[in-house]
């Protein structure tokens, strides 16, 4: 019969502590992410773990251990619908991770769950690039780093100084080589963002909008994206970011449908990097109005990718253009993300199709029926010109008594004319909507886009930070002369928020939703929250944004244009450097540390005793030395014992005083020689105390 194992070593308390709180680090970033139960799980394990720790539990069964998998295991796959993708990977290697912990039972399984722990960190990167996440995993990996050194050291102390001195210096040295790599290796594709399947799992605008979609969105102080214009500088009520066409509608909902893969406009096409120096200037002689800008998306697990419309091109992400001028990524956006695009004011739209008029026409038999008399009134009125018809929306909304609120009274039965009728109070949503169905009842093709309007402008960074809070409905409607002309409705009845951004005119509605300017006023937290951001974002521009283009640029302007040869060239000799540099460092090691002051008397006085008697042999200690001179009755050996034993008790015994040996006569000494190494030793040791 097969022995029980017992587990070979107890691990020490700095390690088991550092452990626990690297796994706690680790998680952190994802418990928002992952299910609640997922929390409850990883906290259960390591309590659990503690316990064994304290002796207070046995581990855990492997039938036991069996079925906490088996339980998992299905909830991660309704959850995600897949384990082969990174949200359900993550969580899956979570799982595993804190059930190895339960299973740590000897030397080899601590090894196992530091190592793997090297892994565990970079899945933060998987959703956020920004610099507070980077400086959170560099916190964890010296969490690691402490955890794998007090490991080694069997320290008996919870907090380990000298372990985090080591890490610290370990990560010191790996600075320069990091800043190398980043620099010169060649960037390759990041193939860690793949799709994400997690079902339901978006942030910012849906797909789908009703007269109260946006509420969630004005309390939500979230980066959307930063834009960039560079020496451009746009007003406010030009920033109108498109993001989502809505054409379907049931009477109560809008909705996109689905829109051509892609598209060929007249003048319009995307490229793979920015355009070189040449090819703008070329761009702007030709299009005197034409304005570049750069956007840096944060995570929205959505594939839209807001743009100032119309876009001429566009680049830097995988993207098609639509018919109905959205940007699209082929893939859903689950890193911070940077791309440019080209627009310009007043180009002229491509022509829309018979089959798209015809769907923007279209309204549910039943719906709103006392909007379509209002319009069909006002129609009549405009001469059943669209132009003045609109003017005639503008005037009527700007003229009775509307309101804008984002805090709404609830809607009920039919809820275009509820609100036209009854409530008459809302935001931009209420009115988009209600706008395109009059639109719609008098014949005029007309839509909902969905987006962002404005922003905060940083002036000490000169770009653009675009918050949830931003999010934004307006309406576009279509003549045979013009093609789709930009209507908002929102603009009548609320043009601070059209001209100033919803901060400000949040800020005078402060008593419905929260708002970043409430706070502004303190001039510490405006300071601290836009420094923060700037930070963040000189990251994001200069880190997370520098790609293959940019190291290429940055090799040609040290060393100009590189041939296969001169790579060669650079590889070879960069090799013969740093294998001379290693050469270097591994002879100064080999000469071995410094001795104190205390060593090099002890040392100076044995270089006295052997003039009298001979070397030490390799590997034979100080007291068998001052044994075998005393054996071989050599002067001053209780002298040279006496120098050995005060050595021991000041090197290995706290609080010794060496008043004895002080006390020695030196009339017991036979040796000019060694009574003045004897000497030269308690001066070292008085210097070595004072120390």
């Amino acid at each position: 019969m097969r022995a029980k194992r017992v587990p070979d070593f107890v691990m020490p308390r700095a390690s088991f502590a550092g452990l626990l709180v690297t796994m706690a680090a680790c998680f952190f970033p994802h418990a928002t992410r992952l299910p609640l139960w997922m929390s409850i799980f990883a906290l259960v394990c390591m309590v659990y773990r503690l316990l064994i720790h304290w002796q207070r539990a046995d581990f855990p069964s492997i039938w036991a251990k069996l079925l906490a998998a088996a339980i998992a295991i299905p909830l991660l796959v309704g959850e995600y619908g897949t384990l082969m993708a990174p949200d359900g990977g993550v969580a899956f290697l979570f799982v595993g991770y804190f059930l190895k912990l339960l299973e740590m039972h000897y030397r080899r399984d601590a090894m196992v769950m530091l190592l793997l722990s090297f892994f565990v960190i970079p899945m933060q990167f998987l959703y956020d690039t920004s610099l507070l996440a980077t400086v959170w995993v560099i916190f964890c990996y010296f969490c690691i780093l402490s955890t794998l050194i007090s490991f080694h050291q069997n320290s008996t102390s919870v907090v380990n100084a000298s372990a985090y001195k080591a890490s610290v210096k370990l990560m010191a040295w790996s600075i320069p080589v990091t800043i190398l790599l980043f620099l010169f290796f060649p960037r390759l594709p990041p193939f860690w963002q793949l799709p994400s399947t997690q079902s339901g799992q978006t942030i910012g605008l849906s797909d789908q909008l009703d007269m109260e979609s946006l509420d969630a969105l004005f309390s939500s102080g979230k980066v959307a994206f930063r834009a960039d214009f560079g020496l451009y500088h746009p007003q406010m009520r030009d920033l109108y970011w498109r993001s989502l066409v809505m054409e379907g509608f049931d009477g109560q909902r809008w909705s996109v449908l689905n829109p051509p893969k892609s598209s060929r406009i007249r003048g319009r096409r995307q490229h793979s990097d920015a355009p070189d120096s040449k090819t703008r200037s070329a761009a702007e002689g030709e299009h005197a109005e034409l304005i570049h800008y750069k956007i840096f998306l944060e995570p929205s697990f959505q594939q839209y990718l807001p743009v100032l419309s119309p876009v001429l091109e566009w680049g830097g992400i995988p993207a098609s253009l639509s018919n109905s001028d959205v940007l699209q990524a082929h893939d859903p956006v689950i890193a911070t993300t940077l791309y440019w695009a080209d627009t310009q004011k007043d180009f002229l739209k491509s022509t829309a199709t018979a089959a798209e008029l015809d769907q923007n026409l279209r309204l549910p038999e039943q719906a709103a029926p006392r909007s379509r008399k209002e319009a069909l009134r006002l129609f009549q009125k405009a001469n059943r010109d669209p132009a003045q018809f609109v003017d005639a929306l503008r005037s009527w909304i700007n003229a009775d008594e509307f309101s804008y609120t984002l805090k709404p009274p609830r809607l009920s039965g039919d809820t275009t004319d509820d609100f036209l009728f009854r409530t008459r109070a809302g935001y931009c949503s209420h009115y988009a909507s209600a706008t395109t169905v009059m639109l719609r009842s008098v014949g005029i093709p007309a839509r909902v886009v969905g987006g962002y309007q404005g922003g905060e402008y940083q002036a000490s960074a000169n770009y653009w930070i675009i918050h949830q809070y931003d999010a934004h409905a307006w309406v576009e409607y279509y003549t045979a002369e013009l093609g789709w002309q930009r209507f908002d409705p929102t603009a009548a009845i609320s043009p601070t928020r059209i001209e100033y951004g919803m901060d400000a005119l949040t800020t005078s509605l402060s008593s419905e939703r929260f708002s970043v300017s409430r706070i502004d006023h303190w001039p510490i937290v405006s300071q601290l929250r836009r420094s923060m951001d700037y930070l963040n974002y000189q990251w994001i521009v200069r880190v997370v944004g520098y790609q293959q283009n940019a190291r290429d640029q940055l090799v040609a302007n040290l060393f100009g244009q590189f041939t296969v040869l001169s790579w060669l060239a650079v590889l070879l000799g960069g090799t013969i450097v740093a294998g001379a540099l290693l050469y270097v460092y591994v002879l100064w090691r080999e000469q071995g540390p410094r001795p104190d002051r205390l060593d090099a008397a002890l040392l100076a006085a044995l270089s006295t005793a052997e003039r009298h008697f001979r070397p030490r042999n390799s590997g034979e200690t100080v007291s068998a030395y001052c044994a075998a001179y005393a054996e071989n009755r050599c002067a001053n050996s209780k002298m040279l014992n006496e120098i050995c034993d005060e050595y021991h008790r000041l090197r290995y015994q706290s609080g010794f005083q060496p008043a004895g040996v002080l006390q020695f006569k030196t009339a017991e000494l036979q040796s000019d020689t060694l009574q003045r190494a004897f000497d030269g030793f308690m001066h070292n040791v008085k210097r070595f105390k004072q120390a």
